[in-house]
């Protein structure tokens, strides 16, 4: 019987041990299941991170002397934007005019990033180092005119700004360079040399001769108006010819 039942309890023993476990792979299998879904529920959520901008630094010209002009020469055009008739011109008036410093012109398509006053700034340091010094920088989409100190006195941030934008303009909306080249360089010229513009010069005539003309004609009625005021009346000034009241009072005395 012992036997028997021993037999029994083994043939029991591998079935259970069999039933605990697929319960255990069933369990493991769950709980991966379990996992995965709840990593990719995870993954789901996060938001992408955008890689940070990173700003590229400014193109900054090596040598800025392969832009300055070469003496008896005043103009600067590497790339060829001015025709050959308008750079003869131009060296041709700035020489003529015999300006007490340098005037330089250079021509570049454009100065990429750098800021063009700042551009024209450094240009001026390393192509003419001299107080009278004048740099016009133009490119294809802007203009600079940059006046050293002693240039200033003359060339004024004003005249500068009338020159550009007024007197320029209509060149620049044309995209005619060489017209804008010629324009700016015969006004900065005519400005070093104390020269003013013929239409400025015949408005300020005109208004002039104006405020005179105004001034007379006012001064002349205050004067009518303080006489008109102050004169005696004719009756004052002969009472015979008073009315009939007063030549009774007249003839009583």
């Amino acid at each position: 019987g012992i036997n028997a039942e021993y037999m029994g309890s083994a043939n029991v023993l591998p079935l259970f041990s069999v039933a605990m476990k697929a319960v255990l792979f069933l369990t493991l299998v769950g709980f991966g299941c379990c996992q995965n879904a709840t990593a990719q529920q995870v993954v789901s959520e996060v938001v992408p991170v955008p890689p940070p901008v990173v700003t590229p630094a400014p193109v900054v010209y090596r040598d800025l002397s392969e832009l300055c002009p070469t003496l008896p020469q005043h103009v600067s055009d590497p790339s060829g934007v001015l025709t050959p008739g308008t750079v003869v011109a131009l060296n041709s008036e700035i020489n003529q005019a015999n300006l007490a410093g340098p005037l330089i012109v250079v021509i570049t398509p454009s100065v990429e990033s750098q800021n063009i006053s700042q551009f024209a700034s450094k240009l001026a340091r390393v192509c003419i180092p001299d107080p009278n010094g004048v740099v016009f920088l133009l490119t294809s989409t802007t203009a600079n005119i940059h006046a050293a100190p002693a240039a200033r006195l003359n060339l004024t941030d004003a005249v500068a700004s009338d020159i550009l934008k007024k007197r320029a303009r209509p060149a620049f909306e044309e995209k005619d360079a060489d017209r804008v080249a010629i324009i700016v360089v015969t006004g900065i010229v005519g400005a070093l040399l104390g020269k003013k513009d013929e239409k400025e010069t015949n408005w300020v005539l005109i208004g002039s001769v104006i405020g005179a003309v105004v001034a007379v004609l006012l001064l002349a009625i205050a004067l009518y108006f303080c006489w008109w005021k102050q004169r005696p009346t004719e009756s004052a000034s002969n009472p015979l010819k008073a009315g009939p009241n007063v030549q009774k009072d007249y003839g009583t005395r």
